[in-house]
């Protein structure tokens, strides 16, 4: 009868609509969960950025190893992960206390690369190599009086002291803090993206479930 078409049609009409807000609230998720994801893992190649830095300068003020001191202005001038790292997050929608942490962290850890030049230039002086085969910025960096009066083995000395003392320590751990407090928020927001996706998914399917029994 014409009712019971119009009854099939209304149903089948709902249905549809069921399955779509179901697919919708799955692609959410994915969508949720791939973020939260990419959010973490952004924060750890930000990390492990700054802790080639570390190891390559100071394996070469210990080794004077050339592949130490390519490996270190190949990540500053090429890879460039740290501004990488922030384009990124400010695409993906990061908020601004996430960005703002980690641009902290950033201006810290360019406060470094001032004190592993410095060792740079130490140890390249202490090596006999003149400013046309260093790195730009190392032969750009002007050592002052005390530094330049140095003999070659006090050069290279005194590279390995700045790059070992508690200060460059406690200028490391300038950069892991507010890195670490970026890590905890955004775990904590993407966290809760995903539950909320999660829990939209689950009522779409609920009601998908009542649609079809009815």
């Amino acid at each position: 009868t014409l009712v019971a078409a119009a009854t099939l049609a209304v149903m089948t009409a709902v249905l549809v609509a069921g399955v779509f807000l179901t697919s919708g609230a799955n692609s959410k998720l994915a969508q949720a969960t791939s973020e939260r994801a990419e959010f973490k893992q952004l924060g750890l190649d930000l990390a492990d950025a700054s802790k080639l830095l570390t190891n390559e300068v100071r394996a070469y003020s210990v080794t004077t190893s050339q592949q130490h001191l390519d490996n270190y202005w190949a990540e500053i001038d090429e890879t460039k992960t740290r501004d990488r790292v922030i384009s990124r997050l400010k695409a993906l929608g990061a908020t601004q206390e996430e960005l703002g942490l980690l641009e902290q962290a950033k201006a810290n850890s360019d406060g470094l690369v001032t004190t592993e030049t410095r060792a740079m230039r130490l140890a390249l002086d202490a090596q006999g190599v003149e400013p046309g085969a260093m790195p730009a910025p190392v032969a750009e960096f002007e050592l002052k009086a005390a530094d330049a009066a140095l003999s070659p083995d006090a050069k290279l000395a005194k590279a390995r002291e700045i790059l070992f003392n508690d200060k460059y320590y406690a200028d490391v751990a300038s950069i892991m803090a507010p890195t670490k407090d970026f890590e905890a928020n955004v775990d904590a927001r993407t966290a809760a993206a995903v539950r909320s996706a999660e829990a939209a998914r689950d009522r779409a399917r609920s009601l998908l479930i009542l649609l079809a029994l009815l």
